[in-house]
């Protein structure tokens, strides 16, 4: 049996936080150039939020790119070189001083960053995920590691601090809503993810809500990006929501997803 990261410390966060607010965005960047990375970063100056979860950057020069200006921005990034994969994720906090999650070991290459934040004198963990994908002729070993990837988060998730959040690129459909494409049926990630507590934010502020975060180049229009809250965190939910203002400037072929939480 493959040994589990120990991401989830008791040591409290050793900062006096005076904001109650927390603004996180999570969008997936589409493995940007660095003529497109300006672009994206323009954008994300725009933006007042506290963490930034970015999703698909390569060891490219655009990747590269992205982070430094945001470090030089005031950023602190958590971010890994791609091992043994392509991709990784950049967990970017600005006016808070993050405490990187614990690691004995990977956890599936670079996918996944996570920090514990005080928010309120509350210690909040976020983890920002890049998800495997799957899709009509993805090769079998792929789901394969598709599906042991959604396992091995939910059983991460399932040791965590009991204030957490799950965000980024989750590559899943939300179940119930008829959605079928071959390759991309949840493995356990969502239901695993409601199983422990979690809520769907977008889903809690918005009923009724037929938004999608991602559309493909064959006229898919799917919610594949998602932010899952812990069930101590669901009331201090104040907003989620699908900012498609970047794909349409074709920025990348995803939306943006930001979420509010204020906690009392």
């Amino acid at each position: 049996m493959q040994r589990q990261l120990s991401l989830f410390g008791t040591k409290p966060v050793a900062e006096d936080a005076r904001a109650k607010r927390l603004h996180i965005l999570a969008w997936n960047m589409q493995s940007p150039t660095r003529v497109r990375a300006a672009e994206q970063l323009r954008w994300l100056e725009s933006q007042r939020v506290d963490v930034l979860v970015l999703t698909e950057l390569t060891h490219g020069e655009g990747s590269r790119f992205l982070v430094e200006q945001l470090e030089r921005a005031g950023y602190d990034v958590l971010s890994a070189i791609p091992r043994g994969g392509k991709f990784t994720t950049a967990l970017c906090v600005r006016g808070r001083s993050p405490q990187r999650l614990e690691q004995t070991e990977e956890f599936h290459s670079s996918r996944l960053q996570g920090c514990k934040l005080n928010v309120g004198g509350r210690n909040v963990s976020i983890l920002g995920v890049y998800a495997p994908t799957g899709w009509y002729n993805t090769p079998p070993e792929r789901l394969a590691y598709r599906r042991k990837f959604q396992q091995d988060l939910v059983h991460l998730v399932s040791s965590s601090d009991p204030e957490c959040i799950v965000c980024g690129d989750l590559n899943i459909i939300e179940p119930g809503l008829g959605i079928v494409v071959p390759g991309l049926e949840d493995a356990g990630l969502y239901r695993g993810l409601l199983a422990l507590g979690y809520c769907d934010a977008y889903r809690l502020m918005n009923p009724q809500g037929a938004d999608v975060s991602w559309v493909g180049p064959d006229g898919h229009r799917l919610r594949l990006d998602h932010c899952m809250v812990s069930d101590s965190l669901r009331t201090q939910v104040t907003s989620c929501h699908i900012d498609h203002s970047p794909r349409r400037l074709e920025l990348s072929d995803h939306s943006a997803v930001g979420l509010t939480i204020e906690v009392s």
